[in-house]
């Protein structure tokens, strides 16, 4: 008996940077400027087929409030 886990990170903004433009003047592609939370898929597969899938989604940081602290002008 065998047991693969694998592991891949997917980002969910990804699009397709090619574009077509007419001939002789650059292709101009406008993407999104925000970045989202990348999602971690991770999967156990055997012989028999799918044993586990789980998706992963990681926690956002946390603010740590300095004591004293200013904002910069």
């Amino acid at each position: 008996n065998c047991i693969f886990i694998d592991e891949s990170a997917f980002d969910i903004n990804m699009k397709s940077l090619t574009a077509r433009s007419i001939t002789g003047t650059p292709a101009i592609v406008i993407t999104p400027s925000a970045r989202a939370v990348s999602h971690t898929i991770l999967g156990t597969i055997s012989v028999i087929g799918v044993v586990d899938m789980k998706i992963r989604i990681p926690l956002t940081p946390k603010r740590i409030k300095v004591v004293g602290a200013r904002k910069r002008k």
